[in-house]
């Protein structure tokens, strides 16, 4: 089946955007929406072009591809620094942050379309910092929702729409997970990530973990490195991320990291490397090559593309699945494996192992498969060695995969079952 991006659908399928009212597409990452906004949305009236962080306004200004689809611009990209607002012929780029301050301006006041890309961060950002004393966010909304009731075409963009469900006044259900097109009077939902043939990005394997502290134990059995591939890794702290980096550089010879945090932090200054890396990234979307790990935390969870072909691991210290996907959806191609934080009140007491390689990729007989849990000396809480079934679950959290059957040996048909570790990039 031919995968199709968010401009086919839209375009071979005749789906409608309505007038007054906030039009809301909801897309999985790399099914091209980008591609849709700057090729068919924006077609050269009037416009503005609202996004989440000031990483997304870089990334925009330095995206060749997308720089030609607007007809380009005479400023030197290279020069350009740090910005919250910036003009492209007919259509200006800014934060929604600085929209606060841009909106009552006259030379807004005839704006026709207005794109709102990670438009749930708008509702997350005024439930984290509006109150009392300020309601920048707050009026953001109100604004962008009065210039739709007056004609104006509004276009919102996400991967992840559960917070802006309670802005709808129960339109979507709670499991929406067959709702394609609905509306009422304020929203028009344009649901494209239940479709099986959208195109998206894809694991070979998905595992979760219970703490981040782990890594040590991921990265000495993996030969991800070995084979020149990279990981990406999120966190939402700072303190968190240095600790991280500092770390697997001190520990590992073979790993060479770098953690990334918002450059506005006045706690923790970024050096002048940490900006040639981000600089690389927002302008390249690769990792330096002299570094084969790379941290971000919450000031990048949307905003940046790595388009780096070698990273093909990425751990995600969180629970959310919000937070999961637009962590995830930071590298833009398919890889083989991600890793997530699972919620404490789930998090398991298995053991942690690693299964000896001799073990591993081949057929194990009934007979090796109990050597292997008596050499690991897993056992229950009555102090028995752990069954099959029960080990099964150990690998599994272990981040193995485990495929069982039946072959002949010696003309009888035996059980057998095959181990293999989920760290391991595959030739």
């Amino acid at each position: 089946m031919k995968k199709l991006t968010v401009n086919e659908i839209i375009k071979n399928e005749g789906v409608m955007l309505h007038k007054n009212k906030i039009n809301l597409i909801v897309a999985p990452a790399g099914s091209g929406k980008t591609y849709y906004i700057f090729n068919t949305l924006l077609q050269g009236e009037k416009a503005i072009y609202l996004c989440d962080t000031s990483n997304l306004t870089d990334m925009i200004l330095k995206d060749e591809e997308i720089k030609q689809e607007v007809r380009s611009t005479n400023v030197n990209v290279h020069e350009i620094k740090w910005r919250d607002v910036f003009v492209l012929p007919n259509c200006v780029i800014m934060t929604y942050a600085k929209f606060f301050y841009e909106k009552d301006k006259p030379e807004y006041a005839d704006i026709k379309t207005i794109v709102c890309d990670e438009i749930h961060n708008l509702y997350k950002y005024k439930d984290k910092f509006d109150n009392e004393e300020s309601t920048h966010y707050t009026e953001v909304i109100e604004n962008i929702m009065s210039r739709a009731k007056q004609g104006v075409q509004v276009v919102g963009f996400t991967a992840t729409h559960e917070r802006i469900k309670r802005e709808m006044n129960g339109l979507l259900p709670n499991d929406d997970s067959k709702v394609t097109n609905v509306f009422n009077g304020s929203w028009n939902v344009i649901n494209l990530s239940n479709r099986t043939d959208i195109k998206c990005l894809r694991e070979n394997f998905v595992s979760a973990f219970n703490d981040i502290t782990q890594i040590n134990y991921w990265f000495a059995r993996t030969n991800l490195f070995k084979y020149g591939k990279k990981c990406l890794i999120y966190t939402d702290r700072v303190t968190t991320a240095k600790e991280t980096e500092a770390y697997l550089n001190e520990t590992f010879r073979n790993i060479n990291t770098i953690a990334l945090w918002s450059t506005n932090n006045k706690d923790n200054p970024m050096n002048k490397e940490q900006f040639r890396v981000r600089e690389s990234i927002l302008t390249t979307g690769i990792i330096p090559e002299e570094y084969n790990v790379l941290i971000i935390n919450g000031a990048y969870e949307t905003g940046i593309n790595v388009l780096d072909e070698d990273v093909e691991i990425v751990i995600v210290n969180n629970s959310t699945s919000d937070t999961i996907i637009q962590a995830r959806s930071r590298v833009r191609k398919d890889i083989e494996l991600l890793m997530y934080r699972v919620p404490r009140a789930v998090q398991s007491d298995y053991p942690v192992i690693a299964v000896p390689t001799e073990y591993l990729d081949r057929k194990l007989t009934t007979p090796e498969k109990k050597e292997l849990i008596k050499l690991l000396d897993l056992r229950d809480s009555n102090k028995r060695l752990l069954g099959w079934g029960n080990f099964t679950k150990v690998l599994l959290f272990n981040n193995y995969a485990v495929k069982d059957g039946r072959i002949y040996i010696n003309m009888k048909r035996e059980r057998v079952s095959e181990i293999t570790d989920k760290l391991k990039v595959r030739d």
